[in-house]
């Protein structure tokens, strides 16, 4: 199990990939 602050950073990461990557809308 990871930290929640691990998670947040993990979802921080996911979100700065949706924004390099315009035309990847839809990442799950």
């Amino acid at each position: 199990m990871s930290k929640p602050g691990e998670r947040k950073l993990q979802i921080l990461q996911t979100i700065a990939e949706m924004l390099e990557n315009p035309a990847g809308e839809k990442i799950t």
